[in-house]
């Protein structure tokens, strides 16, 4: 059995990210509303699915301070995933570069 590694396009985790922080938004204006409910439950299940697609690839890249990043997307969802996207490319540069003088 072959190990297949689900890759996902960074640009579709941005899309998500984005919708998510936009329904977060329209969320809270739309609390009292049978609108406000349906986008609750979009919100929550879009949530949910962020964090997993990126918990899993902070876990499945070697990392600079992973345990940092797992932390904060934990307690600081909406503000944690912005970040790590920004800083991801820096981050997966700095943990190969830690783990290749780590060898020598």
């Amino acid at each position: 059995m072959e190990n297949k590694n689900i890759q996902i396009d960074i640009r579709l985790v941005w899309a998500i990210v984005v919708a998510d922080i936009t329904n977060t938004v329209f969320v809270i204006y739309t609390r009292n509303s049978e609108i406000g409910s349906f986008s609750f439950i979009m919100l929550i299940t879009l949530s949910i699915v962020l964090q997993v697609i990126l918990i899993s690839d902070i876990v499945k890249n070697r990392l600079f301070n992973k345990s940092f990043w797992l932390l904060s997307m934990l307690f600081f969802q909406k503000v944690a995933q912005i970040f790590y996207l920004l800083q991801r490319q820096k981050l997966i540069r700095l943990g190969n570069k830690l783990a290749e003088e780590k060898k020598q």
